[in-house]
C-alpha cells in the first residue's frame, strides 16, 4: 500500500510540475509574441509616417518647381498661373506639414531632422515665390534665392530617405 501512496504521490508531483512548466512556458510564448506584436506594429507605422511624409513632401516639391519655373518665365499670363500654383502649393505645404507632425511623433532624430530641413527649405521657397511680385525686387536675385532653397531642400530630403533606409536597416 505504501508503493501505491508513493506512486500516486509521484504521479501528482509530476503531473504539477509539468502543468507548471506549461503555464510557464505558454506566459513566456505569449511575452514573445506581445513584443514581436508591438515590433511589427512600430516598423508598420514608421514605414507608414516615411511614405506618407514622402509623399506629401514630393507633391508640395513638385507643385513649387512648377511655380518657380512660372515665375522664371516672368511673363504677363504666367502671373495668374503663378498665383493658382501658389494657391495649390500652401494646400500641399499643409498636408506636408501633417505629415511631418506624424513624423516627428515616430521619435527617430535622425530621420525627422533632415525632413524638418527639407521641409523648411520649401516653405521659405513658397514665401519667396509669394513675395516675388513685389516690384522692388530685382528678378535674379529672387531667382538665385529661389535656386539656393530648391537646391537645400533636395539635399535635405536625400539625407532623409538615407536615414529611413539606415533605420530600416
Amino acid at each position: 500500500m505504501d508503493a501505491v501512496i508513493v506512486g500516486a504521490a509521484a504521479g501528482l508531483l509530476g503531473a504539477a510540475v509539468g502543468a507548471g512548466g506549461a503555464i510557464g512556458a505558454a506566459a513566456f510564448a505569449g511575452r514573445h509574441q506581445a513584443k514581436t506584436q508591438k515590433d511589427h506594429w512600430r516598423r508598420q507605422f514608421q514605414r507608414d509616417t516615411h511614405v506618407a511624409f514622402a509623399v506629401a513632401w514630393g507633391n508640395f516639391h513638385r507643385t513649387l518647381i512648377e511655380a518657380s519655373d512660372l515665375f522664371r518665365m516672368g511673363a504677363i499670363p504666367a502671373a495668374e498661373q503663378l498665383t493658382s500654383a501658389l494657391t495649390l502649393a500652401d494646400q500641399q505645404r499643409e498636408k506636408a506639414s501633417d505629415a511631418l507632425s506624424v513624423l516627428q511623433l515616430d521619435g527617430v532624430r535622425a530621420v525627422f531632422m533632415p525632413a524638418w530641413q527639407a521641409h523648411e527649405h520649401l516653405v521659405s521657397l513658397s514665401h519667396l515665390l509669394q513675395s516675388a511680385s513685389d516690384p522692388n525686387r530685382r528678378h535674379e536675385a529672387v531667382w538665385a534665392e529661389v535656386s539656393r532653397h530648391v537646391g537645400a531642400a533636395r539635399q535635405e530630403y536625400e539625407h532623409f530617405i538615407e536615414a529611413v533606409n539606415e533605420t530600416n536597416s
